[in-house]
């Protein structure tokens, strides 16, 4: 959060789910302490709130209620656990689009709502929404669609990357399996600007992109070692692969490394001051049931 007390630092504010109502905390940012008392933002939602920011100033926090975008202005909740007034703002605009009662926003998605994503606009930050049944690129202020693209099945998170100098590109996978495809939409337009099928599992970990000095991204996807049949998609001892790809080369899948192993987390990195990249792997045991080792290593990608 921005510094809500005016201490000179910025804030923490903590969301939990107690049964089916959303909760706020807030903590200073310098001493710890919590400022004010709980206070409820009056929604159901559920996990994936984003803090956003309009471009009258006013934060907000947003969450998935279902189908519905609900909406609490930050000014509001800090005020309602403290008693005192805020130096933060309010959007006159978006004040109108939310139901005071509901606090939901004038906005109804074609489906279940599974991921929020703030992307850079023109003239300030536009939300990414991801449903169920599709992808829509909504205006930041007036949360109009600026684009639609129908995907039925994207389960992961996209990510951000440049697919051509200075042009920014999201990418989703969608579908699982055998029929998953990565594919890249251009920010601005969603126009599809390259695909590929890449079959894989449900527990594969994120794809991750890096800048690099051309001013395009380097991206890099796991998938699944060998084309296998649907009969044969079992996570138990299947070798992942994962590979990295960069527009300059649109044809090519560059293989990294292969894991048979349980992944546990991965990261990519660009390593300061050698400004070299590295993918971080951890690997350990599937599940907290029994113990095990755990094995941490790094691969080096210019090598």
């Amino acid at each position: 959060m921005p510094d809500l007390d005016a201490d000179g630092a910025p804030d923490l504010l903590v969301l939990t789910q107690e049964e089916k109502e959303v909760n706020g905390y807030i903590y200073s940012g310098s001493t710890g302490y919590q400022i004010g008392h709980q206070g409820s933002l009056c929604v159901d939602g559920t996990s994936g709130s984003l803090l956003f920011v309009t471009r009258a100033g006013a934060h907000y926090i947003l969450l998935p209620c279902a189908s519905s975008l609900c909406g609490h202005s930050v000014k509001g909740l800090y005020e309602k656990v403290t008693g005192r007034d805020s130096r933060l703002r309010r959007d006159p605009y978006w004040e109108d689009m939310l139901n005071t009662t509901t606090h939901r926003l004038l906005l109804h998605s074609s489906g279940g709502i599974r991921y929020l994503m703030n992307v850079p606009g023109k003239g300030g930050e536009h939300l990414l929404l991801v449903s169920s049944e599709a992808c829509v690129l909504l205006d930041g202020q007036e949360l109009a669609p600026i684009w639609t693209f129908s995907a039925a099945q994207v389960l992961r998170k996209p990510i951000l990357g440049h697919y051509t100098p200075d042009n920014l590109a999201v990418v989703i996978e969608n579908g699982t399996g055998i029929d998953r495809q990565i594919l890249f939409l251009d920010l601005n337009t969603g126009v599809v600007l390259w695909s590929q099928a890449l079959p894989g599992l449900p527990g594969d970990p994120q794809s991750a992109s890096l800048p690099t000095a051309d001013h395009r991204s380097a991206f890099f996807f796991w998938g699944l070692h060998e084309m296998v049949g649907a009969n044969q998609m079992e996570p138990r001892d299947t070798q992942h692969s994962l590979y990295m790809f960069h527009p300059t080369l649109p044809s090519v899948l560059l293989e990294l490394a292969n894991i048979s192993a349980n992944i546990v987390a991965f990261q990519v990195a660009l390593f300061e001051p050698g400004r070299h990249a590295a993918c971080i792997l951890l690997t350990g045991p599937a599940g907290p049931d029994a113990p095990g080792l755990v094995s941490v290593a790094k691969h080096k990608v210019q090598d």
